[in-house]
């Protein structure tokens, strides 16, 4: 389609927006060879842009240049005649206000260029979960996603975007909305927006004035504060005011050497992240910050267990100490985690699964919507300091019986997580507590035991996505094979983006620490309560039936299997339908069955 665009041309001025690790670039320098005035790579990090002067160093006519989608554009910056193409793949729904971000790509383009997008499109797929916004549960939208927290858009909403931006839509590939591929590539021509012609206003203006007008300097810059798609929600905070800034709502009033505190934590956070020293009125934007460090840092901030850490509340606030006055501190250590509000659903009830293996709960939110109830998710410490499975499981009873002291409680868990969730289900038993069980191809403790670091890698990369890992792996010292792992990670589609040393050695520890957990751990014992278990009809060869573990639960659980491998029966939409349509006659029965366990 590049090629297309530009045949016959030998001056075409190009912007590539979020590039980052260069892979799209790497397909459509070719294309274009020969054609080129200017390709200009950019994202909003310089460490996309370092590594990409590496990797296309032989190019003479690629340029390097931070762009923020979702900050004003510095039009000096750019060539006055504007683009005649524009790229952005897989990035644009990571903008806070689509129309706004859109219509400021088209006042870099000349009148009539080209935009051209690649998208995930399936709104309620698992795809969605490759957004690094949407992992992190970091989302700060200003437009229409805000309702439904879902930051895909499917293909009819990208063509109202379009329009009312200002584009008109060529091409959509393929046609149909719904797409096997769950994504489409668009093609759209700025038809009623464009980069401005400042030296033909300046000559319309001297034609109508003549000597009248004093010397012109025409900029073009972007118009603000006008209507409500073109405007943040609340102004950005300055230095001056960042001691009248309003606490919070619900936030408790942190005494002086509290929030002292906070700011010497925050401080310390921002100087490792941003490479310089951090006073109480820096700014954030203006200390080298840009959207993928602030990610970073929020999410940093949500696991040392400080709430209150959104991105919308960063750029609102970025100077230090207005910040810190939305943040709420830690818990106590002692104190039960807080479960996660993943769905809220429309009908009665409220169900609770057990994160999996990573500690996490991402890979539920298929299944939670399709539950249509009210679900929450127990996810792991950041730091885990329990001394077991069954401590750890400790935390999660006391925050169930917290949030649903009266029962019945629904406990759910795939894969690792039933392991958590039977050994929850099994203190709340203990404790008289009404419990219901759901196991969702539970797995076996051998599968998942490691003797060391690249053991343990080569087990994270034999999952759902295949990551190559070199031969030579185990012959790498500890950090090089994390950062091997990485790098592969990456290129494979399992990370979003790179982590930075600290954050990937956290991330391997965590997890690590968790399959100790399940070395330890015994087969689960047998509970009167109901249980309903759930297989997959396709799993990995070389693990052990599930049975061998959980052979005491076997003859006691409703159980049935269903055509889809070990991940599709959590992640895939159908298959997630499927299970929560199961899950729901199941406790419709649910007085029978509690009569038969009695």
């Amino acid at each position: 389609m590049a090629r297309a665009l530009s045949e016959g041309r030998s001056d075409l001025r190009v912007l590539e927006v979020g590039a980052g690790i260069g892979s799209t670039t790497r397909q459509l320098l070719p294309a274009l060879e020969g054609r080129l005035a200017l390709y200009r790579f950019t994202d909003v990090s310089t460490l996309f842009l370092d590594d990409a002067r590496k990797l296309f160093a032989s190019t003479s006519a690629i340029d390097y240049a931070l762009l923020d989608i979702n900050r004003p554009v510095d039009f000096d910056q750019h060539p006055p005649q504007g683009y005649d193409l524009i790229f952005a793949g897989q990035v644009m729904h990571d903008a806070s206000h689509v129309v706004r971000t859109l219509r400021r790509l088209g006042m870099l383009l000349k009148p009539g260029g080209w935009l051209m997008l690649t998208e995930a499109t399936e709104r309620d797929s698992a795809l969605q979960m490759a957004s690094v916004g949407f992992i992190e549960g970091l989302v700060g939208y200003q437009d229409a996603r805000i309702a439904d927290d879902k930051p895909m858009l499917d293909l009819p909403m990208w063509r109202g975007a379009l329009e009312q931006a200002g584009f008109g839509v060529e091409l959509a590939w393929p046609e149909q909305a719904p797409s096997p591929l769950r994504q489409h590539l668009i093609v759209a021509r700025a038809e009623r927006i464009g980069r401005l012609d400042l030296d033909a206003i300046a000559d319309a203006l001297r034609a109508r004035f003549g000597t009248r007008l004093p010397a012109l300097h025409l900029r073009q810059c972007e118009r603000l504060g006008h209507s409500a798609d073109t405007a943040p929600a609340t102004p950005p905070a300055t230095a001056s005011s960042a001691a009248d800034t309003p606490q919070r709502a619900g936030t408790p009033d942190h005494g002086a050497a509290d929030q002292a505190a906070l700011e010497r934590q925050l401080a310390d956070l921002w100087q490792e992240l941003l490479g310089r020293p951090i006073q109480r009125d820096s700014d954030f934007f203006q200390c080298g910050g840009d959207s993928l460090i602030a990610t970073r840092m929020i999410a940093r901030l949500r696991r040392q267990g400080l709430r209150g850490a959104t991105l919308q509340g960063l750029f609102a606030h970025p100077v230090l100490g207005a910040f810190c006055s939305l943040l709420e501190a830690p818990r106590e250590a002692d104190s039960p985690p807080a479960p996660i509000a993943l769905a809220r659903g429309s009908q009665a009830g409220r169900a609770f699964v057990l994160h999996a293996s990573d500690g996490e709960l991402g890979a539920y939110l298929p299944l939670a919507n399709a539950l249509d109830t009210e679900v929450f998710g127990l996810q792991a410490p950041e730091v885990v300091t329990a001394g077991s499975l069954s401590a750890l499981a400790a935390g999660y009873a006391a925050a169930i019986g917290r949030t649903q002291p009266q029962g019945p409680s629904t406990l759910i868990g795939w894969s690792y997580g039933a392991f958590v969730a039977a050994e929850t289900a099994r203190q709340l038993h203990q404790a008289g507590a009404q419990v219901e069980l759901v196991l969702i191809d539970p797995v076996c403790r051998a599968d998942f035991a490691f003797s060391n670091r690249a053991t343990l890698l080569r087990l994270i990369a034999n999952g759902k996505v295949q990551v190559p890992l070199p031969d030579h792996l185990e012959q790498l010292d500890p950090d090089a094979q994390l950062a091997c792992f990485a790098r592969s990670a990456v290129a494979a589609g399992v990370l979003a983006v790179p982590r930075d040393p600290a954050q990937a050695r956290a991330w391997i520890e965590r997890i690590a620490r968790l399959l100790e957990m399940l070395a330890r751990h015994p087969a689960p014992e047998l509970l009167q309560v109901p249980c309903l278990w759930l297989s997959a009809t396709r799993r990995p060869a070389h693990w052990t039936p599930a049975e061998h573990d959980w052979s005491l639960w076997a003859p006691h659980a409703e159980r049935h299997t269903l055509e889809a491998d070990h991940w599709q029966l959590l992640m895939d939409d159908g298959s997630a339908r499927r299970v929560a349509g199961l899950i729901r006659q199941w406790q419709q029965r649910l007085p029978c069955i509690a009569e038969q366990t009695a």
